[in-house]
């Protein structure tokens, strides 16, 4: 069956209880995924493990077209996994996902409650904070006014509808703080509060708080991380980075976090956290970032395979600032049609590399996600098929 035919089943599907049937065929094989992820795997032969998958979404001022761009290929994403036939070539990739949970948070973290910082007014202290939203910012014809902190997709459940409200919750608006810290977000969301990891003013993961993103995370679980924004992150431990009023920190405060990039926690921070979720099977953890990156870099039509020392090296990944009169700018890695540009996203990328091949990083100017969903499937569908080491 072809991915365009699975669709046509999919979209019919519109009642209550309506579940697409898993087979895709006599013909249709499976795919020995052995130790692509370079981790002996060994194919269970009864039901996939959980799988629980974070959507980090942008939400600041220059997101509303690609919020809508991944709202519009969500449901290809589901059919993947829900089929097992993650790339939609008729062939199946791995066991069908039968348990799933899947949340959404913002990269707006607040600026420590600095004051006066432009789109950062509401709630400058901390922001969305890392927790598992429940109300589409929105809406929209078929969306809900709230959900749980968490969707919870299971085998006889409603996949359209699951994948609808997914969408709805994905469209995190365009209004949130520009001064974004993704990768802050991403481990505040899962890390417990029993980590030694803290963040402004002392706090701790919201990982196990019964009352935000507690449930999300199952043990045994496979982790798979979606990331979609058009700048870099600007985590640090200092918010006077932010301050427009700094007697330290000076010039545009939109190149604050280029120009004191000393002053950002190391990447390694993040890297180190997210092993921390499953430091006895990292290729448990799985990544996806959808960044300001050149597209012709970081094509995995044929190879899922990047080269980052020449990522790195190209002119469009080195955070150049152009100076025109009495304003500066940042040279682009990347532009789209009807979407604008992207930031180079340098230690966003870094991060991803940090994973080895459980990470991947692709680019938010692609003129659509297809390609690079279909990998975080296949990946985290893949893992999920494996025997718990």
């Amino acid at each position: 069956m072809t991915l365009r035919s699975l669709l046509l089943v999919f979209a019919a599907c519109v009642l209550p209880g309506c579940y697409l049937s898993h087979e895709l065929g006599d013909d249709a094989g499976v795919r020995d995924l052995g130790t692509t992820d370079g981790e002996a795997c060994m194919p269970t032969t009864g039901h996939p493990r959980p799988l629980d998958v974070l959507f980090v979404v942008d939400d600041s001022p220059s997101m509303a077209e690609e919020q809508a761009q991944l709202a519009v290929e969500i449901p290809r994403f589901v059919l993947g996994l829900v089929t097992g036939d993650g790339n939609g070539d008729g062939v199946r990739d791995f066991q069908p996902i039968e348990d799933m949970h899947v949340g959404v948070i913002t990269v707006n973290m607040g600026v420590g409650g600095v004051a006066n910082v432009p789109t950062c007014m509401r709630a400058p202290d901390f922001g969305d904070d890392g927790v598992l939203l429940t109300s589409p910012r929105l809406g929209g014809a078929g969306c809900l006014s709230s959900y749980p902190h968490f969707l919870t997709y299971a085998v006889g459940g409603d996949a359209m509808r699951f994948s609808a409200d997914l969408s709805c919750l994905a469209r995190t608006g365009a209004s949130g703080c520009g001064d974004e810290q993704q990768l802050d977000a991403t481990i505040k969301a899962l890390l417990p509060s029993t980590s030694p990891v803290t963040f402004f003013s002392g706090t701790h993961g919201h990982g196990d708080d019964p009352a935000t993103n507690g449930g999300f995370l199952r043990a045994g679980s496979v982790i798979a991380v979606l990331m979609l924004t058009d700048e870099d992150d600007c985590s640090t431990a200092d918010p006077d980075i932010w301050n427009p009023a700094s007697s330290v920190h000076s010039g545009d405060l939109n190149l604050r976090c280029i120009n004191y990039d000393d002053q950002l926690y190391p990447t390694s921070r993040f890297v180190d956290a997210l092993h921390s979720l499953r430091p006895t099977a990292p290729a448990d953890l799985v990544l996806l970032a959808i960044t300001g990156v050149p597209p012709d870099l970081v094509d995995i039509s044929s190879s899922p395979t990047i080269d980052y020392t020449r990522l790195f090296a190209d002119p469009r990944m080195q955070n150049h600032i152009t100076t025109m009169g009495s304003v500066q700018t940042l040279d682009p890695a990347c532009s789209s049609p009807g979407r604008g540009i992207a930031a180079p996203g340098v230690r966003i990328t870094k991060v991803a590399r940090g994973l080895g091949t459980s990470g991947l990083v692709q680019s938010i100017c692609a003129s659509d996600f297809n390609l690079s969903l279909a990998w975080l499937a296949a990946r985290a569908g893949g893992r999920a098929s494996c025997v718990t080491p």
